[in-house]
């Protein structure tokens, strides 16, 4: 799938998110195959989508907090779909993975 293909399905997600969570517990989330951390303290994992980190539901790779030229994701969340901060379970996202715009 391209890239814009993975925005559309990003955004059609994101507009669904309401009847998702009511239909598929937190427990359940995706692990992309295609989509994996190529830097950050957690290299070589697949990333886990959805997650939410501060407040916000990613359903792609959010912009870095810290160097905006670089996507982020998570690798491990609760059972709420929270991304477990303070434990290096982060990394820098391939090119295969879809991103997340907070536009």
């Amino acid at each position: 799938m391209t890239q814009s293909g993975y925005n559309i399905k990003c955004e059609q997600l994101r507009k669904n998110y309401v009847n998702i969570q009511q239909i598929i517990p937190h427990s359940m989330h995706i692990f992309s195959t295609d989509c994996f951390t190529v830097g950050g303290p957690d290299i070589g994992k697949k990333c886990v989508f959805p997650f939410t980190y501060n407040k916000i539901v990613h359903f792609g790779c959010p912009v870095d907090p810290e160097d905006s030229s670089k996507r982020w994701c998570s690798t491990r969340v609760d059972g709420n779909g929270n991304h477990v901060a303070g434990q290096g379970v982060y990394g820098d996202c391939s090119q295969g993975c879809p991103i997340h715009d907070d536009k």
